[in-house]
């Protein structure tokens, strides 16, 4: 079953589908420019680059005041100011007052919305872009890996991962790192570590979150030694230095291994680099001594 199709046929919890109350081909005006340029206008887009909560409100105020039609920029930097702050509704009605929309606007709704986990509206909402697709208005790299996040939590399910992959295929996004980065933690929530480990193993580059998937997907799975392994070669193949959450799933591969001896290095190595690690991990770490008999360094 083809993507589209896919997201066309479920209804995300009931959800209405997303009806714009502005059509979406409809030209508005182009922002007023030369000396036809209103001085509110010049003011607010150079003010926009350095926004609080609170001047974030008093803009949106000042736009209505003016009755200014807010255009993709403004329109998006006020709708992640609006999502920062729990602000839903305010981000809502303000997309729906854009009249023509372009790929920033819709990817900072489809970011809003799944930063606060509203998967179903992620999904509703991206389903609504490809209906409008275009020349001009079509998914990028933060959108494809938006909509992966979102449905390697509600749907592991391997046939519609190999959909997805031939999305990404299909339309270019193979070789952007932040794409396959989510495409990694979906084959693994898939429990298709063999083709997320093709997937990494193919990066001409990668950062620190490529390396986080890959090892987490291996500690989730119950691949508690490539898990290791791939832990090892992070060490020493690269300039990267793993973090609080790559620690936290190569400690609990070691859990399941009771591998006390590299308990010990990972321990050492979170000491000897100052890792920031929260009360949870630490309490890993103790029970992970416990378990494997070591109770003087628990």
């Amino acid at each position: 079953m083809r993507l589209t199709k896919f997201l066309q046929i479920r209804q995300w919890h009931r959800l209405p589908r997303f009806r714009p109350s502005h059509p979406i081909l409809q030209r508005s005006p182009p922002p007023p420019s030369g000396q036809a340029a209103s001085r509110p206008y010049r003011s607010i887009v150079s003010y926009a680059r350095q926004l609080s909560l609170r001047q974030a409100k008093q803009l949106h105020a000042h736009i209505v005041h003016s009755s200014l039609t807010p255009d993709n920029f403004l329109a998006s930097k006020l709708i992640n100011f609006y999502s920062k702050s729990n602000h839903l509704s305010e981000e809502h009605n303000l997309f729906d007052k854009i009249l023509e929309r372009n790929i920033f606007s819709w990817n900072a709704m489809l970011i809003g919305y799944s930063i606060h986990d509203m998967h179903g509206h992620t999904l509703n909402l991206f389903s609504s872009l490809l209906s409008f697709y275009s020349v001009t208005l079509k998914p990028d790299n933060f959108t494809i890996t938006c909509v992966l996040k979102v449905l390697s939590v509600l749907f592991p399910d391997s046939i519609l991962a190999k959909e997805v992959h031939c999305f990404v295929l299909r339309h270019g996004f193979d070789s952007d790192i932040f794409v396959v980065n989510a495409l990694i933690t979906y084959r693994s929530r898939c429990d298709d570590l063999g083709l997320a480990r093709i997937l990494f193993d193919r990066m001409h580059d990668r950062d620190i979150v490529s390396w986080n998937s890959m090892i987490a997907g291996y500690s989730q799975c119950g691949f508690y030694e490539d898990c290791k392994s791939l832990y090892r070669k992070m060490l020493d193949s690269t300039r990267l230095r793993p973090k609080g959450v790559t620690l936290v799933s190569v400690l609990q591969a070691c859990a399941q291994s009771n591998d006390l001896v590299f308990v010990k290095e990972v321990h050492q190595f979170i000491i000897e680099g100052k890792i920031e690690m929260d009360v949870s991990a630490h309490n890993s770490l103790i029970g992970l001594y416990a378990k494997c008999g070591s109770l003087d360094h628990a």
